[in-house]
């Protein structure tokens, strides 16, 4: 039987991008062939290889190959921030797995047929398809970007500083990602939804700070110790030192500094704000209002229902909800792994916390903004927000039609493969928070 684990991670984006690689066919595959190689058994790497391959390319071959590559270029590096991505046609599918050397950068391009058995297996330069453009919309030379380093508990959070050019004092906005070992991007095959927003808002006149999540930039050290963390370990922690750092950046206004979390990233917050000195306002793009479980359940659902490629079997579909079910009733024995890395600390911090009262307990303004095509957050969790929160005028809300959980515009339903598409955060997203700060 699949676990709850394994299946959570090949179709739920809510929590962890690593379920865009295996959302594609035979990601789980190609990561098995990528692991094997960097750690040297080539006797398992091969054994994905369909019948020509391997009598063009024995484990033997393979290990001499790969010696003589790292001779010439050093040692493959960890994975770290560049992210796997794929393609595909009728009768192939081809993934890239980064292989960064000591020397020198390559992509390990593995071409697989219909069956799962690689065809095509070859060391290449990295591809320049995957290179991040702006969007058109902004000038030339209106936005400049420097890398920071912000200390947090013992960890030192690599990030971004975006600011508009030829501006001396300005708001900032710090991002949020959703739970799960997320870089500073929010990379999603070919799209970076932070960095695009961080563009934006930069040529509105409005600087951000965004950072890579300590699960993603610690993720080996973090490893045996994932499964204990609660969300304040994940996320609430890193997101109140690196508020209380942004205003010794230059340019930045102390009296104008906000908060922006994106889905989990959003949920949380309001328990950030409350630990944080005195924020300007608070910026919730896809935020969950019901609590996490229901959404795993309606997410799962969804995906057995609509979704022709899910692997989601009804057996399986009951394992799900019977856990979550546990989990809301607040038996946290059997609570490990529901999402990947998370332990009975996590659910029992979440058990504790009501967001839509949180939030309604702070004296900050809060914008909340919801795509109406999103099937991870839905509406339903949007409208929970305005009908409790709209008669006050502190809250102002929009939802946008054709957007989904990246404010990324499509047609029909939405499902997970629509992330491996180049896309683009709609402009009228980061106009309307460019506004609603500048407003305040």
């Amino acid at each position: 039987m699949i676990s709850v684990l394994s299946i959570f991670g090949i179709f739920v984006f809510l929590i962890s991008n690593t379920s865009m690689y295996a959302q594609n066919p035979f990601g789980d595959l190609a990561h098995e062939v990528y692991v094997s190689c960097k750690t040297g058994d080539f006797i398992k790497a091969v054994s994905y290889f369909d019948d020509s391959l391997k009598s063009k390319m024995d484990a033997g071959q393979l290990s001499y190959m790969w010696g003589s590559v790292e001779e010439q270029m050093g040692k493959m590096k960890s994975l770290d921030m560049r992210l796997p991505w794929s393609e595909s046609n009728d009768s192939l599918v081809t993934w890239f797995y980064p292989c960064d050397f000591e020397k020198k950068a390559s992509d390990l391009k593995m071409v697989f047929n219909m069956n799962g058995m690689i065809v095509g297996f070859f060391l290449v330069p990295p591809s320049l398809k995957n290179t991040y453009r702006p969007p058109s919309w902004i000038p030339a030379g209106a936005v400049l970007e420097q890398e920071v380093t912000i200390p947090s508990a013992g960890f030192f959070l690599k990030g971004a500083f975006t600011v508009p050019a030829n501006a001396t004092k300005f708001p900032v906005v710090v991002f949020v990602q959703g739970s799960g070992p997320l870089d500073m991007d929010v990379t999603i095959g070919p799209n970076k939804f932070f960095k695009d927003l961080a563009m934006m808002l930069a040529a509105n006149g409005i600087a951000s700070v965004r950072y890579h999540k300590r699960t993603a930039a610690y993720n080996n050290e973090l490893r045996m110790a994932i499964e204990s963390m609660s969300p304040f370990d994940e996320t609430v922690e890193d997101a109140v030192n690196v508020i209380g750092s942004v205003s010794q950046l230059k340019g930045v206004d102390p009296d104008n500094i906000f908060v922006l979390g994106h889905s989990f990233g959003g949920m949380m917050a309001p328990d950030i704000v409350f630990r944080s000195q005195h924020l300007k306002g608070i910026i919730l793009m896809a935020a969950n209002a019901r609590p996490l479980p229901v959404l795993i359940k309606e997410q799962f659902r969804y995906l057995m229902e609509n979704d022709s490629t899910n692997r989601i079997t009804p057996a399986l579909m009951q394992e799900v909800e019977q856990k979550c079910i546990e989990i809301l009733n607040k038996n946290f024995a059997n609570a490990n792994n529901l999402l990947p890395g998370t332990g009975p600390n996590y659910w029992k911090y979440l058990s504790d916390y009501d967001q839509v009262a949180a939030l309604k307990s702070l004296p900050a303004p809060a914008l909340i903004l919801q795509g109406e095509r999103d099937y991870q957050v839905t509406m339903t969790d949007y409208n929970l927000w305005y009908t409790t929160l709209s008669s006050d005028p502190k809250y102002t809300f929009y939802t946008f039609p054709g957007l989904n959980h990246l404010f990324m515009e499509g047609k029909q339903k939405s499902f997970p493969a629509e992330y491996l598409k180049r896309g683009t955060v709609h402009k009228d997203v980061a106009d309307k928070i460019a506004t609603w700060i500048k407003g305040l």
